[in-house]
């Protein structure tokens, strides 16, 4: 795992709970975990025995939501997305002291996982619950934006996606939904110009090269598309999102629909 924890979840949540919630050292039993930093860390070398400390540390160690959300990410690491997700609601819900945005950063860090997933009724709870106790949140917009795109209601997450990006900026995660919601309504150009905006935002995402390679393969580019879907399989190899690549240059290739 990444040292940056966070940045497969939901962009600037390390952030958040450093500058938000607060790291330091938490007073009490000399848990082998009871601050946030060393959390981690022991999350990176050992997420069995994280998930054991920290698991400790936040039902006895008095360590609220940091201590929470690090026991999250330990069963994210373990292997247990939907119970790491269940632990973020569960603090979203029950922490006392939280502003509304930070209970909706929580519960948009939830729906990212279930999402993840393949979760299919969950994932739009926690955006719901997200966006309603922060309506002008991109990132709680966005979730939405993306359990709707994949719901197959193209037309509702461009909405969204549109206004997360009007709201937080262009960030290459949403950008490349946008691109893959407006590709399936029909408009490669507009969908090509988000992908390439989204590679050149975060050229190391397999996500955003492969939604490039899309919709340069719906507007017959089959060069760039062929680039861009070999891009994918050398950032990804041997994953399910390197497969999809292959599997796209195939059907491309074959005259198949991508």
């Amino acid at each position: 795992m990444r040292r940056k924890a966070f940045g497969n979840i939901v962009p600037g949540a390390a952030a958040f709970i450093v500058a938000v919630l607060g790291v330091g050292l938490v007073t009490g039993p000399a848990w082998a975990v009871n601050d946030y930093e060393a959390c981690l860390t022991l999350i990176e070398q050992d997420p069995q025995k994280a998930l054991t400390e920290a698991g400790t540390w936040a039902r006895y160690g008095n360590g609220g939501t940091p201590a929470r959300h690090c026991y999250a990410l330990a069963l994210l690491a373990s292997g247990a997305p939907l119970s790491a997700a269940d632990e973020l609601m569960a603090a979203a819900t029950e922490e006392q002291g939280l502003t509304d945005n930070e209970r909706s950063r929580l519960f948009v860090q939830a729906g990212e996982i279930l999402l993840d997933a393949g979760e299919d009724l969950s994932p739009a709870i926690a955006a719901e619950q997200a966006v309603k106790l922060s309506p002008n949140s991109a990132d709680a917009i966005g979730l939405r934006g993306a359990v709707k795109l994949k719901a197959d209601d193209y037309t509702g997450a461009l909405n969204d996606l549109n206004r997360s990006i009007k709201l937080g900026g262009p960030q290459a995660n949403y950008l490349t939904l946008r691109a893959s919601a407006k590709r399936r309504l029909g408009r490669a150009t507009a969908a090509r110009d988000d992908a390439v905006w989204a590679t050149e935002i975060d050229p190391a995402s397999a996500h955003a090269w492969l939604e490039r390679g899309r919709a340069e393969a719906a507007v017959q580019d089959r060069h760039n598309a062929r680039q861009s879907f070999l891009k994918v399989m050398d950032l990804a190899r041997g994953s399910n999102i390197a497969r999809a690549a292959q599997l796209a240059l195939q059907a491309m290739d074959t005259g198949a629909d991508g």
